[in-house]
């Protein structure tokens, strides 16, 4: 480190030359080491190194798991999809069997409303659980390029 410095007497003018107060300063300075600092500086960057993998491999290790947790949970709605539309058919078979019952006067309106109700029901369930394959597609997609 290298200084340069100036003092003066007053602010008014310059007074070097006229005053025994005034003079011009220059140092100059290099720090070195305490003993035995120098090694234990290596060691610390080193363990700081060692950290810095271990934290990389943390990270690795959580998107792997959200990548499973979003698998997972992909594989259970198209699970669910096929249940509902399996559940649909039925009671669109309902449906049939109550409108031929109703229409033959053996039946009532009531069964036919009911089943109706439940298959539009379960059509609406399908399509909240498409927009929600969407959805973890998305999140699936951005926990993969994160790797």
């Amino acid at each position: 480190m290298f200084m340069i410095g100036y003092q003066n007497e007053g602010f008014s003018k310059y007074s070097y030359g006229d005053s025994l107060m005034s003079a011009w300063m220059f140092a100059a300075s290099q720090m070195f080491p305490f003993p035995g600092k120098l090694p234990l500086k290596g060691e610390m960057t080193s363990r700081e190194a060692e950290g810095q993998g271990e934290s990389h491999a943390a990270v690795r290790l959580k998107t792997v798991l959200r990548v499973k947790e979003l698998y997972y949970d992909l594989f259970v709605t198209y699970k669910y999809i096929d249940l509902i539309r399996d559940r649909t058919a039925l009671f669109s078979k309902i449906e049939d069997a109550a409108l031929s019952r109703y229409s033959s006067g053996m039946g009532q309106q009531q069964e036919v409303l009911m089943a109706q109700t439940e298959k539009y029901m379960l059509l609406e369930k399908e399509e909240m659980l498409k927009q929600k394959i969407q959805s973890l597609e998305g999140m699936l997609n951005a926990a993969v390029g994160g790797l």
